[in-house]
């Protein structure tokens, strides 16, 4: 059926794809405040998401990085990022992704789940956004 006032000018999105989003030996997420990046085997580029949990769960930061170490790690003095800890505590995970996807990725993350900080390189209207699965699968955040 076509909508009343013509074509949609927006496709559907195919359903959200899974991707690796990493975990600690133990199958949790990693505390933010906790993470040492040199010592979690993060290695190369990819996406990552951080989020608050407690009472009122929330999405906190998604971004892209062609050093996630670097990246995750320059994070960890950053105040505005840290305010948010108080909420039920940060958790953080990431994905290993080629370069040619993240901006996808990245921007489908952050239309679904408006993060409440948003930061780094605006994404070009033109990239099409590609769905994928948020960190535990949901669509709010979790432990």
């Amino acid at each position: 059926m076509a909508p009343i006032f013509g074509p949609s000018e927006k496709k559907p999105l195919p359903p959200a794809a899974p991707i690796s989003w990493v975990r600690n030996r133990n199958g949790n997420f990693y505390k933010f405040v906790t993470l040492r990046a040199d010592r979690a085997g993060i290695a190369g580029g990819g996406v990552f998401a951080i989020w608050h949990s407690g009472a009122k769960p929330r999405w906190v930061m998604v971004g892209e990085s062609d050093d996630l170490a670097k990246t995750i790690g320059g994070l960890i003095d950053d105040l505005e990022l840290l305010q948010y800890n108080a909420s039920g505590g940060l958790f953080i995970s990431w994905a290993l992704i080629k370069p040619a996807y993240r901006a996808g990725i990245v921007k489908y993350l952050r239309e679904t789940m408006k993060p409440l900080i948003e930061r780094g390189q605006p994404i070009d209207d033109k990239v099409e956004p590609i769905p994928v699965l948020a960190p535990g699968g949901a669509d709010r955040p979790n432990q």
